[in-house]
């Protein structure tokens, strides 16, 4: 009696592609072990777009994570140099006062428009202090709490007249820097907001490119 022949695994004796099966199973290759072969193939192509996904969703939240932790460092940095310049035992700007008014007075002359005074200079300036304030608030807070930015800025900016008010007799505490200061906040505020935005995006794009990566692999035919 002749031996029995094993024929070799075709395509019709797996449920998996033809391709995976010419790829990855010789056809000296024992049967079983072709199918376990096989098997695990078609796992590792069926997990494959969810670990994309899971890495596109991981970049994200490292993006978020990167941004919180700068924030954090920049606002120790910021909240020092804020105390710093409004507690000054005198005027943070006496020693440029003069050269600064001569500056004013020269480009009034040379055609620069009435209202680039000192006091706009000073009330700019006020503003431009305030903006990381709005922004650092916003950013670590989260953008549900964005009012945070202005009202912060507010609170703080009341805080530090009050202190100047009491504790400090050679300077001078005004109203019109608390408008000032609260401005800078809203416009940090809005520049926070759009710091969010741009994350938003980078993430939006991040998972589109991996959807029509996964959309665009072959489908596996059963």
């Amino acid at each position: 009696m002749s031996p029995i022949r094993r024929r070799a695994p075709s395509t019709r004796d797996s449920p998996y592609t033809a391709v995976q099966t010419r790829s990855t199973c010789s056809p000296a290759a024992p049967f079983a072990a072709c199918i376990i072969h096989c098997r695990c193939t078609a796992t590792r192509n069926e997990t494959m777009p969810a670990t994309l996904l899971h890495a596109a969703r991981r970049h994200a939240i490292l993006d978020r994570l990167a941004v919180h932790r700068a924030a954090l460092l920049l606002s120790v940095l910021y909240a020092v140099a804020l105390a710093l310049i409004a507690f000054w035992p005198t005027p943070v700007d006496r020693a440029g006062h003069d050269t600064l008014q001569r500056s004013l007075a020269w480009l009034q002359v040379h055609g620069a428009p009435g209202w680039l005074t000192y006091g706009m200079v000073e009330f700019a300036s006020n503003i431009v202090l305030f903006i990381p304030a709005g922004l650092l608030v916003v950013v670590l807070a989260g953008a549900r709490f964005w009012w945070l930015g202005p009202v912060g800025g507010l609170l703080g900016s009341a805080a530090i007249e009050l202190g100047q008010l009491v504790l400090l007799p050679a300077r001078t505490a005004s109203a019109r820097d608390i408008v000032a200061n609260t401005s800078g906040a809203i416009i940090g505020t809005v520049l926070a907001l759009l710091v969010f935005g741009v994350l938003a995006l980078r993430s939006s794009r991040r998972m589109r490119r991996v959807t029509a990566s996964i959309n665009a692999r072959p489908a596996r035919v059963r």
